[in-house]
């Protein structure tokens, strides 16, 4: 409230000079601390009552209340505040979040874009904030909890008509040169789509509603992106991706030049940064590269804050507990009880299992696929979908090679299961379903594994997408041979 900024101001002021008497006493202390303090989540200051009772932070744990609470100073950067200047990421070192795979970072995403929109509007200051992602299905997951928890559309959506979800296309830019490109673009995608959404856009279209004007979407608080799209609509204008707030999610699938792409495109003030880096790494070829700017600033760079999400809400605590032993050396929790997991597919059905495939592997082209293991995923599934509690749309077939996830679609589809995701790990990144049936697709392990077979990051993404049950199809062989899958067979057992 208006009638409280002065105080605040005051108090900050006398807070300002005691610190600084502290801080100069503390001086030698700090440094012997500093490189323990490195990894260490950094607290922020307390902000306002009033903020901390925001209703859109009441529904998060308490580390996800820390990162929007980082968010507090933001609306001082380039505004004269201790903040300070209006360079990319000046002032102070960007927000760290390091999340484990279920862990809300779309939800605390969402909760931030309310909660700094709140902090902008009571200033009365238009400055925008930006989405950035690797993914359009992670765009789209921050945008759904948005709309879903919070009804807040104040955002522009920049992509393909094509590549953006349903629900979201009366909110979306083109990157097209010109409306009339735009529109037919639109009315292609709509192609596809079911007979209601089909009228309802058409009709928008006719309208001059959508797509929609530049004098409309460049006033929106939020613009949307992946870092392609991002890139690709550079020729739209600098005003148009002026935006001083930068949030990137799927941090660690970028490399750090496109990061900083971003940041120039943005003119980027303050940036927020969210990833796992026990999941899937930048795609690069040189070694440099493979590292992510969230990971690098982690160990060894200026931050603001630093935060973990240690908590996961997706998988049935069994199939975590696994995760956790795997790849997180043990300290993942778990939010959700076996009770709130409980079984989709009839009593006694286990969340963790192993089904074994006999046959051999063939090469497809420089990949694998077994074609005698993808029928038995198939036939897995019918028996699972005649269980009646989950449908097609439940059950995902996540497949370490893409020829082995087309084999996979290709034999539910002569079963007439046509609703059954099948794609390759990468295509999984940031989703869930109920059950997810993993298809290793080879008989043989060599040590080592190749990049798909052998790299626990990909392997981590692959094993993370149950809530309810995870089945894992291989040959002994190679599940037994494996270094990490052995684990899954024993636990299996």
């Amino acid at each position: 409230p208006a009638a409280n900024k002065n105080n605040n101001n005051n108090n900050n002021n006398n807070n300002n000079s005691s610190n600084s008497n502290s801080n100069n006493n503390n001086s030698g202390n700090n440094n012997n601390n500093n490189s323990s303090n490195k990894a260490a989540a950094a607290a922020p200051p307390a902000p306002p009552p009033e903020l901390t009772e925001a209703p859109e932070l009441a529904a998060l744990n308490a580390e996800q209340k820390a990162v929007a609470r980082a968010l507090v100073s933001w609306p001082d950067a380039g505004r004269g505040g201790k903040g300070g200047g209006g360079g990319h990421c000046s002032g102070e070192g960007p927000v760290l979040v390091r999340g484990v795979f279920g862990s809300g970072k779309s939800r605390t995403l969402a909760a931030c874009v309310v909660f700094l929109d709140k902090l902008l509007t009571a200033r009365r200051d238009p400055r925008r904030i930006l989405l950035v992602c690797q993914t359009n299905v992670a765009v789209d997951a921050v945008l759904h909890q948005l709309l879903e928890r919070y009804g807040w559309d104040n955002f522009a959506r920049l992509g393909s008509f094509k590549s953006v979800h349903p629900k979201l296309l009366y909110r979306t830019v083109s990157l097209m040169a010109t409306r009339q490109a735009a529109a037919k673009e639109l009315l292609e995608a709509l192609d596809k789509r079911p007979p209601e959404v089909k009228e309802a856009l058409q009709a928008a279209v006719e309208r001059g509603v959508l797509p929609p004007r530049a004098s409309v979407w460049r006033r929106r608080r939020l613009v949307a992106a992946t870092a392609a799209a991002l890139d690709a609509a550079e020729h739209l204008g600098q005003d148009a991706l002026h935006c001083p707030f930068v949030l990137v999610d799927e941090v660690t699938q970028l490399t750090e030049p496109a990061v900083l792409c971003c940041f120039h495109l943005a003119r980027a003030q303050r940036a927020l940064l969210v990833g796992d880096p026990r999941q899937l790494p930048p795609r690069a070829q040189h070694e440099p590269l493979q590292r992510s700017l969230l990971e690098r600033l982690w160990e060894d760079g200026p931050a603001s804050a630093r935060v973990e999400l240690s908590t996961q809400y997706r998988c049935h605590p069994e199939i975590a507990q696994l995760g956790s032993s795997l790849f997180y050396g043990g300290w993942l929790r778990s939010g959700v009880s076996a009770e709130e997991r409980a079984s989709g597919l009839g009593p006694g059905a286990p969340p963790l299992a192993v089904v074994l495939s006999e046959g051999s592997e063939v090469r497809a082209g420089q990949s694998y696929r077994h074609d005698d293991e993808a029928k038995l995923v198939a036939a897995w599934l019918r028996r699972a979908l005649s269980c009646g509690k989950l449908g097609e749309a439940d059950f995902g077939v996540v497949c370490l090679y893409r020829p082995q996830a087309e084999a996979c679609a290709r034999a539910l589809a002569s079963l007439g299961i046509n609703g059954v995701t099948c794609a390759t790990v990468d295509a999984f990144q940031g989703g869930e379903k109920e059950a997810i049936a993993v298809s290793c697709g080879r008989s043989t392990f060599s040590k080592g594994g190749d990049s798909f077979s052998g790299c626990p990051r990909r392997l981590n993404v692959a094993l993370s997408r149950a809530r309810r049950h995870l089945t894992v199809f291989g040959c002994e062989a190679f599940l037994a041979g494996h270094p990490i899958f052995s684990h899954v067979l024993a636990a299996a057992k």
